[in-house]
Formats: C-alpha cells, sequence, structure tokens
C-alpha cells in the first residue's frame, strides 16, 4: 500500500480545523439562549433572531480577520515586510470593528420591532443597548473588548495555521534535500564496489549490476514515497550488505539477521538505516587485522530496532572522503520524522575496541 502521508496529515488537520470552528461558534451561538431561557423562564424561537446580534459581530471581526486581513497583511509572505502594512492592518480593523458594532446596535434596535409576540413588540423586553447615558460607555467598552478578544483569537489561530504549513513545506523540502543527498553518496560506493569486483572476479560483477539495478530501483522509487514496509527495507539492506560482502578481505566477518515478526508490514521512512550501515563499513573495516561487522534488526510490539556493531576502526582526521554524511543525514531525518519518539547512539565500547550503533523507534505501527 502507497499512500501520500503528508495528504493525509494536511486533510486531518483540516477536518480538526473545521471541527473546531463548528464547535466554537456552536457553543458562541447556544450559549446565549441557553442564558435566555434561565433568566427569563421560557423560549420561544422567534427570541433567538434576537440573541444573534452578538455572535454576528463577532464572526464580522473574527473572520474578516481570520481570511482577509491577517493573511494579507501579516502573514503573506509577499506583502508580509510591505512599508505601512502594520498601520494599514490596524486601520482596516477599526473599520471593520466599527461596522460590527454599529450593525450590533441595529440588530438590537430594529429586530424587536420586526418581532410580534402576545399583542405586544418584544422591543419593551430588549430595550436598546446604548439607551441609558450614564451605561453607555461603560457598554461601549465592554464590547470594544469582546470584539478585540475575537480580533486577537483570529490572529493567533491564523499565525497557528501559517506556521504549522510552513513547518509541513520546510519538512518536505528538507526529505526531498535529503535524499537527494542520500542517492548520489550511496550510488558512488556501490559503484566502488562494483569497480573493485570486475577487478577480482568479473562473472560475479555481472550478477552484481543486477543486484544493483534493483537497489537502484528501490531507491529511485521507494524514496519517493513518505514511508516503506520494514520487509521491503530489510530486503535492500540484505542487497546492499551481500554487495558490500564481495568486495571484503577475508580477514573481515560480516553478518545481518533481521527478525520483523508480524511487524513486517509496519511502514517506515525509507533509507533510514542504510547510512548507518555504510558508516560501520567505512569505520570497522581495516585490511592490518581481523575485522567484523555484525546487523541485527529487531521489530516488536511497535518498536523497532536495530544494533549495528562493528571493529573500531576511526579513519584519521586527514582522511575526510564522505566524513559524517551518513550519520548526521539521518540525525536530523530522524528529529524531523520522529520528533520524541526515537533514540539514536553512536559510541565506542567500554575498551574500544566496538563501535556500537544502536536505533530505536517507537510506536512505529501508528
Amino acid at each position: 500500500m502507497k499512500e501520500n502521508e503528508g495528504n493525509h496529515r494536511k486533510s486531518y488537520m483540516s477536518y480538526i480545523e473545521l471541527i473546531l470552528h463548528i464547535s466554537v461558534w456552536s457553543f458562541i451561538l447556544i450559549f446565549p439562549q441557553i442564558t435566555a431561557i434561565h433568566v427569563l423562564g421560557e423560549h420561544d424561537f422567534r427570541r433567538t433572531l434576537l440573541l444573534l446580534g452578538d455572535p454576528l459581530a463577532l464572526a464580522i471581526v473574527f473572520y474578516a480577520n481570520y481570511l482577509w486581513l491577517v493573511p494579507r497583511y501579516v502573514t503573506h509572505e509577499n506583502h508580509a515586510h510591505e512599508k505601512g502594512n502594520m498601520r494599514r492592518f490596524i486601520g482596516y480593523n477599526m473599520i471593520v470593528m466599527g461596522l460590527a458594532m454599529v450593525l450590533y446596535q441595529l440588530w438590537a434596535m430594529y429586530v424587536p420591532c420586526l418581532i410580534h409576540v402576545e399583542g405586544r413588540f418584544l422591543f419593551d423586553r430588549f430595550p436598546r443597548i446604548y439607551a441609558r447615558s450614564s451605561r453607555s460607555l461603560l457598554m461601549l467598552v465592554r464590547d470594544s473588548i469582546t470584539l478585540c478578544f475575537a480580533l486577537m483569537m483570529a490572529f493567533l489561530l491564523r499565525l497557528s495555521r501559517n506556521y504549522w504549513q510552513t513547518q509541513q513545506a520546510r519538512l518536505k523540502a528538507e526529505k526531498r534535500m535529503l535524499l537527494v543527498q542520500l542517492s548520489p553518496h550511496f550510488l558512488l560506493n556501490t559503484l566502488n564496489n562494483i569497480y573493485a569486483l570486475i577487478q577480482i572476479n568479473p562473472e560475479q560483477a555481472q550478477d552484481t549490476v543486477h543486484r544493483l539495478s534493483r537497489m537502484l530501483s528501490y531507491v529511485l522509487y521507494e524514496t519517493q514515497q513518505e514511508l516503506t514496509t520494514l520487509d521491503r527495507g530489510a530486503r535492500f539492506l540484505e542487497q546492499y550488505v551481500t554487495l558490500m560482502k564481495l568486495r571484503m578481505p577475508l580477514n573481515v566477518s560480516v553478518s545481518f539477521i533481521h527478525d520483523h515478526g508480524d511487524m513486517g508490514q509496519a511502514r517506515i521512512a525509507p533509507m533510514l538505516v542504510q547510512p548507518l550501515v555504510e558508516n560501520a563499513f567505512k569505520h570497522g573495516v581495516t585490511a592490518e587485522e581481523p575485522c567484523f561487522v555484525n546487523i541485527r534488526s529487531k521489530a516488536r510490539n511497535g518498536t523497532f530496532t536495530v544494533r549495528i556493531e562493528n571493529s573500531n576502526h576511526p579513519k584519521q582526521n586527514t582522511d575526510r572522503h564522505g566524513h559524517g554524511i551518513g550519520l548526521s543525514t539521518t540525525r536530523h531525518r530522524l528529529r524531523n520524522l520522529y520528533p520524541g519518539r526515537h533514540t539514536l547512539s553512536a559510541k565506542p565500547s567500554a575498551d574500544g575496541k566496538t563501535f556500537i550503533t544502536e536505533l530505536i523507534i517507537n510506536d512505529l505501527c501508528k
């Protein structure tokens, strides 16, 4: 099953946003009705129109900012830094809030006159909001603060939404950059392997080219997806390790064991473990003494673990060939893809003879 997880996350967040809007505005609309029943001791559906004045004014200010003013003058990348944008933003908000308050007044004064109940107008029960001059300033301040609160909520929600979209775009761009970086690095090392193998055993080199074509197929197609399965990743690593073993001297012992149990179809980011294995071969092999590279991959109860042990033969400081690319890019991808759900340790053993790399990813079935 190949699916675009990024689009699913985007759709999920859109649904959450829609549900949040509906829930909040439903509460704002229903709460005054409940309050009116409690105070007046009765309910008339026609009275509902009267109580829509407050939510209507709030909605005007909120959505004028959420859909227009904040995106246009605050967060839009082409206009956010234009001179005078903040003055325009404040000026337009003063106009919008003024219009909302005028609408609120007109609603409170004239809508009751349109509703006739029990031989008299509801206007008698709902006097004009600012009818008494002694209270008019206080209520004007109250309404202004309420509308400013709606503005603030629109501002913060829009900034949060924009931040989330920016983060998703940045992560997607970084993923593409990292995969572009990984693929040529992997290809360069693989071609060097084939070159060495042609000199040692031409017949096996032919089979290796076929292996390489399957490996490149994985790199070209699987890495275009957000996720692959543990079993497909293990098959790719098995071919990679087999190819590496062919060019290793006789003093090098290599083993690769994977046991994923019923988690073989659990999904993981492609090309996540390969740089760690490549690092083990790079730093764990020398022609002067016996060496080893042991790779163990295990998955149980939603937790995926890879442990790589290799003889510790660090490169000299003067040798900068491919220095640090594999481990640094893997750390970067893990921070983006599995924040708070992974641990990656890479350090020598206590005696310094073995270098141990261990990657653990939790909740992989999510």
